[in-house]
């Protein structure tokens, strides 16, 4: 055995150093072993290392206990006859004098848990080291009484539960110990957020109603939680500027206002209890058809005139909606070429003429949307 070497020679205890024994000569066939020793149970090592055939070397792992004092020990290494010795010195950390707080996520939302971290400028001595904590507002965000550092570790993290606000609302939390500096984190306690938006109906004809839902996280506090609503499309679809969910509930109703458009048009509705969490819902908005033709009276006597009703199925768009009338004998009852319903009506009427017929006489009248085409039959009779 030539030489036992240690890559330190000092070290803090709860660490490890790595020991290499090198012999004169290549070890042969099956190796070499060399025996290991310690006199100071402070480092403890394997009762032997062998040196791989055809190499002169090989390592070894040396472990320490945290140590309240320094302490030293011989590390030794036995080959036959021959021995070889290095020293290790075994010191306990620096006494940690202060510590931080922190939380990994600095937005909490309500109703859940975050998770907040002290850390000590050195490793907690034996038996750990213990901080306590205290909350500005443990309705709002509950921590415990003390967290305990182990023994050699540098951190421990703990749990604060929060409750419910409905604005954006801060709460001090605070680490102490004796002898040590207080230290304050703010976390930031945020108002359930919006989890998603739901239609009653998803595809709509311009003027019909639609009831659309927000639903949030967790329930809404005390007075209840304010959402605020938008429509990308306004003029094809209108929501109230804000909902309430009440107290205690997860989700609200608010009324979605269509209007005519003359072309389909998706409109984006966003819900959100502050910018950041805004969800989105599309909302197809199509235009109106034509949907329905009658005359009042069916029946008539040449010479009178009787009134003709267009309908659609929701509104007229803001241009409104022309419908084309024909009837194949205008001698026996004439119709105007065309009505127009206006924007944002449902309905038009007209007035057909008809003139003094030999023999009744049956006129089917048609009306030709965008959408397609109606007919009704007007009696005429002598």
């Amino acid at each position: 055995l030539s030489s036992l070497t240690l890559s330190a020679n000092t070290i803090y205890g709860g660490t490890s150093v790595t020991g290499t024994v090198t012999l004169n000569q290549n070890a042969p066939t099956g190796g070499t072993v060399v025996t290991l020793a310690s006199n100071n149970p402070v480092a403890s090592l394997p009762a032997s290392v062998t040196v791989a055939a055809g190499v002169k070397t090989a390592t070894f792992t040396v472990t320490t206990p945290l140590v309240d004092s320094s302490a030293t020990a011989t590390i030794t290494g036995t080959l036959g006859a021959s021995t070889a010795n290095a020293t290790l010195t075994v010191n306990p950390y620096p006494a940690p004098t202060s510590f931080t707080l922190n939380f990994a996520q600095p937005l909490i939302p309500s109703a859940s848990t975050g998770t907040g971290t002290v850390t000590l400028d050195n490793p907690a001595p034996i038996g750990g080291l213990v901080v306590n904590l205290t909350t500005s507002n443990a309705a709002l965000a509950s921590v415990p009484a003390s967290i305990t550092i182990p023994a050699g570790a540098t951190s421990a993290n703990f749990t604060t539960t929060t409750g419910t606000v409905a604005v954006q609302t801060k709460v001090t939390i605070a680490a102490r110990r004796t002898g040590f500096t207080t230290v304050t984190f703010k976390p930031t306690v945020l108002p359930p957020a919006v989890t998603s938006v739901g239609l009653s109906l998803e595809t709509v004809v311009g003027g019909n109603g639609v009831t659309g839902t927000v639903n949030i996280a967790s329930a809404a506090p005390t007075g209840g939680l304010t959402v605020t609503l938008s429509s990308s499309k306004a003029l094809a679809a209108t929501v109230p500027v804000t909902v309430v969910v009440p107290a205690g509930s997860t989700s609200a109703n608010f009324a979605i206002t269509t209007h005519g458009v003359g072309a389909a048009t998706t409109a984006v509705l966003k819900a959100s209890v502050y910018p950041t969490t805004a969800v989105t819902k599309n909302l197809l908005v199509k235009p109106a058809s034509f949907s329905g033709f009658t005359f009042d009276p069916a029946t008539i006597q040449g010479g009178s005139p009787t009134t003709g009703t267009v309908t659609l199925d929701g509104e007229a768009p803001p241009a409104g909606y022309v419908i084309t009338l024909s009837s194949p004998y205008p001698a026996v009852l004439s119709v105007p070429a065309s009505v127009t319903v206006a924007a944002a009506a449902r309905t038009a009427t007209f007035t057909a003429t008809s003139f003094a017929v030999k023999a009744n006489t049956s006129v089917k009248v048609v009306a030709r949307g965008a959408s397609g085409a109606k007919d009704f039959r007007v009696f005429v009779n002598k």
